[in-house]
């Protein structure tokens, strides 16, 4: 005889129920701090971007050297621009009744700066916010979870203006090593001092000799894949290998000068009055005991830029752009080569040498390979940012005198031997990297 089976649908209607209900249960509650989760997420990036913004106004027109980390009395840049930031993050959060602590990484809700002063990278400032909520439940209250808690951070990352390729005096953006292909080799006795800079290889640094000498103060020697002689030279500080390379097109597309392909606009440059315009020529070639000066500007070059023999050559506040050509310029007895880059922001209308390019004293097309001899001497000085991804570099030095206060950046890079090189960007004009903000997390 079979049992009766009237009523288990009962059973099972009621387990259902249960499950039901719990799933509705904590599909209300996951919902309500999901809600609360996205708002605190908009409050806590609006926050953090306006902090960040804050302190880019603040920063935008100010040298690379002005941004120092704690600043102090001296110094107070970074000081100003923490103080920005943290004003604009609270102001911010407030407008979404959200009180922040400033600089107390122990509150629920808080805004707190982080200052890195870019020792082996880029200088920024990180503009943390952290938001919390507590959401009282409505069905969780079952299983003795009255409220739920949910914590969100929001980082934004200001840079500053700064110094082009990391602020390094020389560097090869070239990830093969060899003769004229790619790395920097310093040659024989040569002896390099390089002031407030630093010195990186996207691949090889070779020094041929152990009467080699290399010190860098303020800044680092750094190559991504070998050092070869490094170790019995004398360097200072010891050469270290860097985690990445520099990526090769770290000029700003906005700022790469714009002269024409059409050779129609080309003329040949006449030195008939010692005194030549920015336009566009088939080379400038400074002639024997002659002295000619360039008036600021842009000059756009398919041809060689060279100086003869006892010629006085003064370029200041000018950029070279070559796009076809190589590039000689000698120490000769009783001749000057005087050429410097930019010294305002060429962009704004109150800049008198539009359209060259804030710091940047050459441009070495990279669609086309190009050699570059630049020679010391007490006579000699090139300021600005020299740039040519795929160009090979031979660099004389002279006598204990600052000539070169600019950066050289190409492939190749050779120090000659028995020359003394001496490199000082200590307030030097060069090209800057423009102030940006991230929101990194």
């Amino acid at each position: 005889m079979k049992k009766k089976e009237n009523g288990q649908i009962l059973v099972i209607l009621a387990i259902a129920m249960v499950a039901i209900l719990s799933i509705t249960a904590l599909a209300i509650d996951g919902s309500m701090v999901y809600n609360d989760r996205r708002t605190d997420q908009s409050t806590a990036d609006s926050a953090a971007l306006a902090g960040a913004g804050a302190a880019a106004q603040i920063l935008k027109d100010h040298h690379p050297t002005d941004f120092v980390c704690g600043g102090g009395a001296a110094k107070p840049l970074a000081n100003q621009a923490t103080l920005a930031a943290l004003q604009a993050a609270y102001d911010s959060a407030l407008a979404d009744d959200v009180t922040l602590t400033l600089q107390d990484t122990s509150a629920e809700n808080y805004v707190h700066i982080t200052c890195n002063p870019g020792l082996t990278g880029k200088k920024f400032l990180d503009v943390e916010v952290v938001v919390t909520s507590t959401v009282e439940t409505t069905f969780a209250r079952v299983i003795s979870r009255d409220t739920l808690t949910t914590k969100v951070k929001s980082i934004a990352r200001v840079y500053p203006k700064q110094p082009f390729a990391n602020g390094n005096a020389l560097v090869s953006l070239s990830n093969s090593c060899g003769s004229n292909v790619g790395g920097i080799e310093f040659a024989g006795s040569s002896d390099v001092d390089v002031t407030d800079a630093g010195i990186f290889s996207n691949s090889c640094i070779k020094a041929q000799s152990s009467a080699t000498s290399v010190i860098v103060i303020g800044g680092n020697i750094q190559y991504v894949s070998t050092c070869t002689g490094c170790d019995s030279a004398d360097m200072e500080p010891d050469a270290t290998q860097a985690s990445e390379p520099l990526p090769k097109d770290i000029l700003n597309a906005d700022d790469i000068p714009n002269c024409p392909s059409d050779e129609d606009l080309y003329e040949d440059a006449n030195y008939s009055s010692g005194v030549l315009e920015p336009g566009n020529y088939f080379g400038l070639s400074i002639p024997a005991n002659k002295t000619v000066t360039l008036k600021p500007g842009l000059y756009c070059l398919k041809g060689d830029l060279k100086n003869g023999s006892k010629s006085v050559f003064k370029a200041e506040r000018v950029t070279f752009s070559i796009l076809e050509g190589d590039v000689t310029i000698n120490q000769n007895d009783a001749g000057q080569a005087w050429l410097t880059a930019p010294d305002c922001e060429t962009k704004d209308a109150t800049c008198d040498v539009p359209p060259a390019v804030r710091g940047l004293l050459m441009y070495l097309d990279p669609a086309k390979p190009h050699k570059v001899t630049l020679n010391g001497g007490s006579t000699n000085l090139f300021e600005g940012t020299i740039y040519g991804p795929n160009t090979t570099f031979k660099i004389n030095g002279g006598s204990a005198t600052d000539t070169f206060k600019a950066q050289i950046i190409g492939s190749y890079i050779y120090v000659s031997g028995s020359s003394m090189l001496q490199m000082n960007l200590n307030g030097a004009e060069m090209y800057w990297d423009d102030s940006s903000i991230d929101l990194i997390e």
